[in-house]
This record gives C-alpha cells, structure tokens and sequence, in this order.
C-alpha cells in the first residue's frame, strides 16, 4: 500500500532508505514494547516522517529526516525545557 510515509522513505537513495528503515523500525518496535509510550501514529510533518504518540498522549513526536548529498540522517525531536 502506498502511503505519504512510504513516498517519502522512497524518495531516497537505496543506502539511505535502507539506513531510514531500519531506524523507523526501531522506533516502532521500542514503542510496541513500551505501555508506556503506547500507540504510534506515523505521518509526513515538513516532508519528513513524523512519529507521534495518540493513547496516551505521553511526549512530543520525533521526526526523521536523510540527506541524500551527504548519506547522512537525523532523528529529530523538540527540545524539552524545565
């Protein structure tokens, strides 16, 4: 099934999207390990995939992003302030 999440991950080069699944797997399966974290919600925010807690709404969503110049990715999240 093609999905926005999936166009995205496609768009990269093979090393890269490669690297980006295998992040995104973890990501998912950290949180299905978790009650604490609960249900995943997957989403294109920015043109990057975006992950976000909906049951329980327990932190701030964390995005992934590559660049396919440099091979290079990033797993990016807000910056919490006390």
């Amino acid at each position: 099934m093609i999905t926005p999440v999936s166009n995205v991950l496609e768009s990269y080069p093979a090393p890269l999207k490669k690297r980006l699944l295998a992040v995104r797997e973890l990501v998912l399966t950290i949180a299905k390990a978790s009650d604490h974290i609960g249900v995943i919600e997957e989403s294109v925010k920015w043109g990057q995939v975006s992950f976000a807690t909906v049951r329980p709404k327990s932190g701030t969503p964390v995005r992934l992003d590559g660049n396919a110049d440099t091979g290079t990715y990033s797993l990016l999240c807000r910056a919490l302030h006390a």
